[in-house]
């Protein structure tokens, strides 16, 4: 995780300081470090940790659901389980999109994407509840 956490301290540091405060509004505010950088090559990188973490914590997940049986899960804890696979599936997929979008240097949309996360999730789950609720019907 620490892998994962200092890069996303420099990217914020790099969106907030150089994307909005200089570019935004014209502030020169010093970023932190000094040499280049290729903000596509950040996306790219942050985007392979971020993938790298989420896809694992699928896999132990799925695990879990494979072994529910010898776990013992109960019908909220399955819930639960399904849910976390399923949210944690949308946010692999915007990272890849992000991923790939910083590949072929897309504008600021790299970044951008991140903040459909959540609707997407939302969106998700009110879909496979109206699909449920349709087949139970």
């Amino acid at each position: 995780m620490l892998f994962f956490i200092y890069p996303l301290k420099f990217l914020a540091q790099v969106l907030i300081n150089l994307g909005i405060l200089n570019y935004g509004f014209g502030i020169d505010f010093n970023i932190g470090f000094s040499g280049g950088f290729e903000q596509y090559d950040i996306f790219i990188i942050y985007g392979l940790g971020g993938f790298a973490i989420w896809f694992v914590i699928i896999l132990m997940y799925l695990h879990a659901y494979n072994m529910r049986e010898i776990l013992d899960l109960d019908s909220n804890e399955l819930e639960i389980t399904r849910d976390t696979i399923l949210a944690n599936s949308i946010v692999c997929l915007v990272i890849l999109i992000s991923i790939i979008l910083a590949i072929f240097e897309v504008g600021h949309w790299p970044g951008f994407i991140y903040l459909f996360i959540t609707p997407l999730i939302f969106l998700a789950f009110y879909l496979r509840d109206r699909i449920l609720k349709t087949k139970n019907s």
